[in-house]
């Protein structure tokens, strides 16, 4: 089976309407500092990284990037390349093949390790293995950062169908088996699990998840799209009035909205 992380060519900070304030955020609530060992996790092509990077020039923080797609990672050297000197980026940033699963770093390895967009890649099986084994890897105080969709009790059915049905229809194989879109209580009951205190929702954004911004996912397809969209509106109508309201569902021409939370939370280890 074709990795499907591989296939993923796609600029997410368009898909998903990122902003340069949610990065401002993003990194301020990481607030990397001079000496630090970073791991950026499910890392893909970068970004998180880039962000850091772009708002720390020059600084000395070492740099880490664990990716299991081999594409990707390619993708990251290139982009890291293009806001670092040849020095910094030999120096300085790290690049690892695999998944949290495939290392087993030393104790107390890492200052910090951030997921953006990434908890909804782990299966659900695996979930609590995975940040145990981010707990051993944080040195004493050090702290784990997470961005990423945050479902509830009404939302999370629909979203999580709605998001295998376009992986689906992408052709993503293993994103379909594999992925696993988690609500808050879970978050925080896999990080207690893993042995992490002092939990907080540091940051909340309301997200507008675009229909038509999954084009490119489609190779550009309108019939694909079309597809999708009609499944939208089929799971939409058979939804209670409380889960429509929530959901807020709109529908302009070929692209249909929906809105949903974001969250950044900080945990730290003892």
């Amino acid at each position: 089976m074709v990795n499907s992380y591989d296939k993923r060519i796609v600029d997410y900070e368009s898909v998903h309407h990122l902003t340069k304030n949610g990065f401002d955020l993003f990194v301020s609530t990481i607030n990397p500092f001079v000496g630090e060992s970073i791991l950026d996790i499910g890392a893909g092509y970068g970004a998180a990284t880039r962000e850091m990077i772009i708002r720390n020039e020059d600084v000395p923080i070492n740099y880490f990037l664990l990716e299991k797609s081999k594409v990707q990672l390619e993708r990251a050297k290139i982009e890291l390349s293009k806001y670092t000197s040849d020095d910094f980026f030999n120096k300085h940033i790290g690049f690892l093949e695999g998944s949290v699963q495939d290392y087993n770093f030393d104790p107390n390895t890492f200052d910090k390790v951030v997921a953006k967009s990434f908890i909804h890649e782990i299966p659900k099986h695996e979930k609590v293995d995975s940040f145990k084994r981010i707990f051993d890897m944080l040195k004493k105080q050090g702290r784990f950062i997470i961005w990423n969709y945050v479902l509830d009790d009404i939302n999370c059915e629909f979203v999580r169908s709605m998001i295998r049905k376009k992986d689906e229809l992408a052709g993503y194989e293993e994103l379909v088996r594999d992925r696993h879109f988690p609500t808050e209580k879970e978050i925080i009951d896999t990080l207690v699990s893993a042995g992490f205190h002092s939990i907080q929702e540091e940051r909340i954004f309301r997200y507008t998840h675009h229909s038509f911004s999954r084009l490119g996912e489609f190779n550009n397809d309108m019939e694909v799209l079309k597809k999708f969209n009609n499944y939208l509106i089929e799971s939409f109508e058979q939804l209670d009035q409380q889960a429509k309201d929530h959901l807020n569902f709109k529908i302009k021409g070929d692209n249909i909205t929906v809105e949903m939370k974001q969250s950044i939370f900080t945990a730290l280890k003892n």
